[in-house]
């Protein structure tokens, strides 16, 4: 195998990194929209508490099957090398 035929490991670090950065901003953006709401009394909050909340779970599970997948495709590659 040549140097150019070899994946480079750092970008899928950090693509993983960057994954799990914006993970976490989405969580503390949903952790801080359940404070305002529950402070609140206003119906607006509560939507947009609801609004993140939902974006974050759809973020989550989209992470969740890209990793899955991923293990998936290396379990495959190592069984057939």
């Amino acid at each position: 195998m040549k140097k150019a035929d070899v994946p480079d490991n750092h970008s899928w670090i950090n693509k993983l990194t960057d994954l799990t950065q914006a993970a976490s901003k989405e969580s503390q953006q949903a952790d801080r929209a359940l404070a305002k709401a529950s402070r609140s009394i206003d119906s607006k909050s509560v939507m947009d508490a609801n609004r993140t909340l939902s974006s974050y779970y759809l973020e989550s599970l989209l992470n969740a099957k890209l990793i899955g997948k991923s293990v998936q495709s290396l379990e495959k590659l190592t069984n057939i090398q």
